[in-house]
């Protein structure tokens, strides 16, 4: 196995090599830059495969580790309320919206919490005026969906509801999933698990949830991601 080491091209590791940024690929192929409100963005345009859909994804660097001993499990709560409601779509009406016009829940839109990040994806249609789409104007119809579907993004960054009834609801999805999960003290990050403990669940109130979104879901946190079918915009 040695000698297998032995033939591997020599690699310097000096300086800043595991500080400095990864590279986005060729240079020109990622637009990257921040928005006047802070918010990072990535995007890639032209991608064909597959043809005619836009991924968008909101990622916010913030997850369980961001949790004091009181609010364990509420990353993860956020997350579920984002898809039951915000000040713009009422009782789960993103996910009626997004499979209006062909998305679909679970591939095509979904999110997930980690100790270190939370993230939120969606795939819409789309296609590139070169692509059979429309003509790239404002009344594009193909350009109004994912107009529509970074709207939602921003309801997620900015607008989550969190009424009382709303989360006691998805509390009691949440400690399904505990109840039907496996953990081990030995993990890394076992005192912070994104799914919380049944005793945090049960007792964090309306305000704790809203808080600690109001505390980490905040532009200097976030970069929004956009990769597909679509024109140089």
């Amino acid at each position: 196995m040695g000698r297998v080491f032995d033939t591997l091209e020599e690699v310097d590791i000096a300086g800043d090599a595991f500080t400095k940024p990864l590279p986005l690929g060729p240079e020109g192929l990622v637009k990257t830059g921040v928005l006047d409100n802070g918010v990072t963005y990535y995007v890639r345009s032209g991608v064909t495969r597959p043809r005619g859909f836009a991924a968008l994804s909101l990622v916010i660097r913030a997850g369980s580790l961001c949790e004091t001993d009181e609010e364990r499990g509420v990353a993860h709560l956020v997350e579920h309320l984002a898809f039951n409601a915000t000040e713009r779509f009422d009782h789960h009406e993103v996910v009626k919206f997004l499979e209006s016009i062909g998305s679909e829940f679970g591939p095509c839109l979904n999110a997930f919490t980690s100790p270190d990040e939370t993230i939120y994806h969606l795939r819409v249609p789309h296609h590139s005026s070169g692509g059979g789409g429309g003509g790239g104007g404002v009344d594009d119809p193909a350009l109004v969906i994912l107009d529509q579907g970074i709207s939602i993004l921003s309801e997620w960054a900015y607008r989550i509801r969190f009424l009382p009834e709303d989360i006691a609801k998805e509390k009691d999805v949440i400690l399904e999933e505990l109840r039907a999960s496996e953990t081990s003290a030995g993990l890394a990050y076992a005192d912070r698990i994104p799914i919380g403990s049944e005793s945090e669940i049960k007792s964090c109130t309306a305000e704790t949830v809203r808080r600690w979104y109001k505390k980490w879901y905040r532009p200097d946190l976030m970069a929004v991601v956009a990769v597909g079918d679509f024109d140089d915009v």
